[in-house]
């Protein structure tokens, strides 16, 4: 989608933003080849998993995923990149910011009362890491989205 409306709708700095584009998508296909079938997690990976994703509104904390899991802090952050190819911390961010981008597109809701919305303290803060891991401000996310819709 990012992609497609850069070039679309070149801006000034288009280029960088697809070319970011690009190395997220490049770095996740070698890390979905590297990494095993997602049918094969093992218990305590799936437990982590699960955890994750029913708390994706708050804070990560290692050792409470690695207690659910039944694991050792450094043991389940072993077997988790392992199999899942991503520390727990970044794979929990990413998730989270897969949200942000479903709640960007579907609601009006203000970007600081999405960010809160996701345990995130500040709008600042969840601007930054929108940017890190999507390419784009949460902004120009949703405005390239709006665009896209028409």
């Amino acid at each position: 989608d990012l992609l497609l409306a850069e070039h679309r709708n070149p801006r000034a700095y288009s280029s960088i933003t697809a070319r970011a584009a690009f190395h997220q998508i490049l770095v996740a296909t070698v890390r979905d080849h590297t990494r095993r079938d997602v049918t094969t997690y093992s218990e305590s990976v799936a437990k982590g998993l699960a955890w994750i994703h029913q708390n994706l509104d708050s804070n990560y904390d290692s050792t409470l995923v690695a207690n659910t899991a039944s694991s050792s802090v450094s043991q389940f952050y072993k077997h988790f990149l392992a199999e899942v190819g991503l520390t727990p911390a970044d794979y929990h961010l990413r998730q989270k910011m897969f949200l942000a981008k479903q709640r960007l597109r579907d609601s009006d809701k203000s970007i600081t009362d999405i960010a809160l919305g996701l345990g995130v303290s500040s709008s600042q803060y969840f601007a930054t890491m929108f940017k890190k891991i999507v390419g784009v401000t949460p902004k120009e996310y949703r405005d390239i989205r709006r665009k896209s819709k028409v």
